[in-house]
């Protein structure tokens, strides 16, 4: 059986001396691919086997692994090839979509959009900035891993989250892996050994957004340090803990960024802008 669809490079890796094993995004999940002959100097597919390179391929599906046969090149990312950071998060964001997203054809569009977006920015953005980015996909790939903590409800009563209140106060139980409401909050038993972070209504509704708002109504969005690094702790901890999402280029990004000193991160940026969460906007998985 033959196919064609556009896919993107999440894994690249030599096979003898002339071929490559590809991990490959399409808009219905991922699959992997042999191109025969592909690292030979003047060969047509080896444009396409970069790390983020995005190509429509024409492949072989057998009972195996899929075999490509040609390929188009539509993009080719500048930014990992020319800066060192930006090819360690490239590789990072290969790595959580590769350990999230379901296999050729259980998959669904939005890890294609949403890598694709990523991609787009990326090229023009800074360090600071692409780690807003990374923390977006992190909050994706906790749902799309199925293990995401309930935004919307408390994990103890059941209550509603969202009180409309500036000021009111919730917490993320590491434990449970969920978000308290403010009544759950507050009476909690401080000295049960319980570890738990303390979260705002606004950084609530940050997250609800990073996880569920569609990313082509995303645009500007201007974080203050302490919102950035409250979130990041959240989302990186469930990730570990409860989706077991811990691939090595997150400890390599980690040894090769330098700290952001502390006058860079009084304003963090990215480019994507938190829109209110509407319920048509939540993905129905087709």
């Amino acid at each position: 059986m033959q196919l064609q669809l556009p896919a993107r490079v999440l894994r690249s890796q030599p096979y003898g001396e002339s071929h490559a094993i590809l991990q490959l995004l399409s808009e219905s999940g991922t699959l992997s691919a042999i191109a025969r002959g592909a690292k030979k100097p003047h060969s047509k597919l080896r444009a396409t086997t970069h790390l983020g390179s995005k190509s429509i391929y024409q492949m072989r599906l057998g009972s195996g692994m899929a075999t490509i046969l040609q390929a188009e090149l539509l993009e080719s990312p500048k930014g990992p090839q020319v800066s060192v950071e930006k090819a360690a998060y490239a590789a990072y964001f290969s790595d959580l979509v590769r350990l999230s997203v379901p296999e050729y054809p259980n998959g669904n569009k939005e890890p294609f959009q949403v890598l694709d977006r990523i991609y787009d920015l990326m090229e023009n953005l800074d360090e600071s900035d692409i780690s807003m980015l990374a923390m977006l996909l992190e909050a994706r790939v906790l749902r799309w891993s199925g293990v995401a903590p309930d935004v919307e409800y408390c994990g103890i009563c059941g209550d509603y989250l969202n009180e409309d209140k500036v000021d009111a106060t919730h917490g993320y139980a590491e434990r449970l892996g969920q978000f308290l409401c403010q009544r759950c909050w507050n009476s909690r038993n401080p000295h049960s050994g319980e570890r738990a972070i303390p979260l705002s209504e606004k950084e609530l509704k940050i997250l609800r957004a990073l996880m569920w708002v569609p990313i082509q109504r995303l645009g500007h969005l201007y974080l203050s340090a302490p919102i950035v690094q409250n979130l990041r702790r959240i989302v990186r901890y469930h990730l570990s803990e409860f989706a077991g999402i811990r691939p090595r280029s997150a400890k390599i990004l980690e040894e090769i960024l330098l700290p952001l000193a502390e006058g860079d991160l009084d304003r963090l940026t990215s480019s994507f802008n938190s829109s209110p969460l509407r319920k048509e906007d939540k993905p129905s998985g087709d």
